[in-house]
């Protein structure tokens, strides 16, 4: 799986670095998390949202006209507080390295461009952690309780300004169970801010 996310990640690089309307930069920002859980037999019973982070590098890709395509890798922070009728919570904190991929669609205004999209993502947890109780487990040993891989639906809406400078709201909705317990089904959910910075690939290279 780690060879896919690298030839996902190699792919997509080698595809816009090739293109002439291209931009490049990065993005970071924060957000909250959940997921939304299903048992059919158990004592969960609910689960709040715990902040995360994510940080990576975003390109940006003319499509013509007003569309475009934006691939991004990013390293992102999730997680959840599970809830359970014996008193005893556990929140999980889980590490991903994500590849979204967003078709946008930019309305030019005089000082930049609002922008709306949807796309997908691929996600691949690096690390987990469980605590329970101040005991801290890892998520990806022992019993092996959670998968790694993640695809989620993606939505994104923001402003960028005609320097570069863009702010975005996204969300994210996770399609497959992540869990391996019989009985437990586990969706990721997200909603978060990010701002960024945007450079034309061209004006880069010859700053190179």
């Amino acid at each position: 799986m780690k060879k896919l996310i690298l030839s996902a990640i190699a792919v997509i690089s080698f595809t816009i670095a090739s293109q002439a309307q291209l931009k490049v930069g990065i993005k970071a920002g924060a957000g909250f998390n959940k997921q939304c859980i299903n048992v059919t037999e158990g004592s969960i019973y609910s689960s709040d949202h715990v902040k995360g982070y994510h940080a990576g590098v975003i390109s940006d890709l003319h499509l013509g006209g007003n569309f475009y395509l934006q691939p991004q890798v990013l390293f992102s922070q999730k997680g959840v507080t599970l809830s359970n009728t014996n008193g005893h919570d556990a929140t999980l904190k889980i590490s991903y390295v994500e590849v979204p991929v967003n078709l946008l669609y930019k309305f030019n205004l005089p000082y930049g461009k609002i922008f709306l999209g949807a796309g997908g993502a691929f996600s691949y947890a690096v690390a987990g952690k469980q605590t329970i109780d101040g005991n801290k487990t890892n998520l990806y040993s022992g019993d092996k309780n959670w998968k790694r891989e993640d695809i989620s639906l993606t939505f994104t809406a923001g402003f960028e300004f005609n320097n570069g400078l863009f702010a975005s709201i996204n969300s994210q909705k996770g399609l497959l169970n992540t869990s391996q317990v019989s009985g437990v089904s586990a969706k990721n959910e997200s909603l978060s801010v990010s701002v960024g910075y945007l450079i034309d690939w061209k004006k880069l290279k010859r700053r190179a």
